[in-house]
């Protein structure tokens, strides 16, 4: 791996960590469009089956817990994929 890779894991992890450190203060609460259909009585109807429900783990009963790690997830997978387009398009 080169200097720019260790630097872009560096960045993920940075990432990572203000999610860890932010999260708390925003969550499912603030979701504009669900208090409005909660103000409306309207259910909410699945098209499908998210691997991560409503940005949470399944699995881990802690609240905060299991949206810090979806958002851990969701970084990692983020990064992951994002890497992979870079070295599948990279000019050379």
């Amino acid at each position: 791996m080169d200097s720019r890779t260790y630097r872009y894991i560096g960045l993920t992890f940075v990432a990572v960590l203000v999610l860890v450190l932010v999260s708390p203060w925003f969550g499912y609460a603030y979701e504009p469009l669900d208090k409005v259909a909660e103000q409306l009585g309207v259910e909410e109807k699945n098209l499908y089956n998210a691997p991560l429900p409503d940005y949470t783990v399944p699995g881990i009963a802690n609240e905060s817990l299991s949206s810090i790690s979806a958002g851990i997830i969701g970084a990692v997978l983020l990064f992951g994929v994002c890497y992979l387009f870079a070295k599948i398009f990279k000019k050379t």
